[in-house]
Formats: C-alpha cells, structure tokens, sequence
C-alpha cells in the first residue's frame, strides 16, 4: 500500500497517542512498517474523523436539492420517552443546536420521532427515525465509476 507522497512523516511517539486518542482498530496482522504506515495517512486526514459533536465541520459544497414524490407532509408523533430519556435527549439537542449540526426550523409540516439507544459504553445514543420524510423523497440514483 503506497501512501500519498504529500503525507508529511510524523514520528512514530505521536502516531502512537494519535492512535491511543482516536482509538482507531487496526489489524493484529500489521506489521510495525504497515501500522505505522496506515496511522501516517490516517493523521494525515484527521481532520474528517470526529470524535464529538464540537469537532464536526459544517459542509463547504453546495446544498443537496431534494425532489418530493408529492406535496404531501409527513408529521409524525414523537415516540415516548422516559422522564430521564427526555432530559437526555433535551441535552443531546442543546449540544447539537450550541456546535451547529441543527438549527431550529420554522415549518412544522415535516419532522421525524428520535428515541435512545444505549451504546456499549453505557451512554444513550440518539437516533432519528427518518423513514417516513425519505419515503417521500425521490431517490437520487448515482453511477459509481467502475474501478
């Protein structure tokens, strides 16, 4: 596997708490030269891997334009939490809202129920059941090049 000419050498020490502080899973069948190679590239695109909210980076591209099947809404009604699943997911909401990955809408013909699943480190995850706004969207149909 050839690494990109532009990757800058990093020494092996930071590579090492690169790995530790992002936690990524390598191989066992690595050999040091390979591993070190792979933690090489991987540091040098850290910058799209985000271990939090606060490290997600808003898109530069132009926005997606969506076709709708029909002018029909979807409103569905928020699925029941417990008291503390809705403090939970209050929380999760704020710290999206405070880094920028929602903003607050004003139409109201269009939403999706959330709920909690617990991740295997004991924390809730909050997932966002999006199957009834995609089913009115149109699919976007995009031809891989073969390689």
């Amino acid at each position: 596997m050839g690494v990109a000419t532009d990757v800058q050498t990093v020494n092996q020490h930071d590579l090492d708490t690169f790995h530790k502080e992002y936690g990524f899973k390598l191989s066992p069948q690595l050999d040091d030269a390979q591993r070190y190679e792979v933690l090489e590239m991987l540091h040098h695109y850290k910058s799209v891997f985000a271990r939090d909210m606060t490290e997600i980076k808003l898109s530069t591209g132009e926005p997606m334009k969506l076709e709708l099947h029909s002018n029909r809404k979807m409103f569905k009604r928020q699925y029941c939490l417990s008291e503390p699943d809705k403090v939970e997911m209050d929380r999760q909401i704020r710290q999206m809202e405070k880094s920028g990955v929602i903003e607050p809408s004003s139409c109201s013909h269009y939403n999706s129920p959330t709920y909690l699943v617990m991740k295997k480190n004991c924390q809730k995850r909050m997932v966002v059941d999006l199957r009834g706004v995609n089913s009115l969207i149109v699919p976007k149909l995009v031809q891989l090049p073969q390689i």
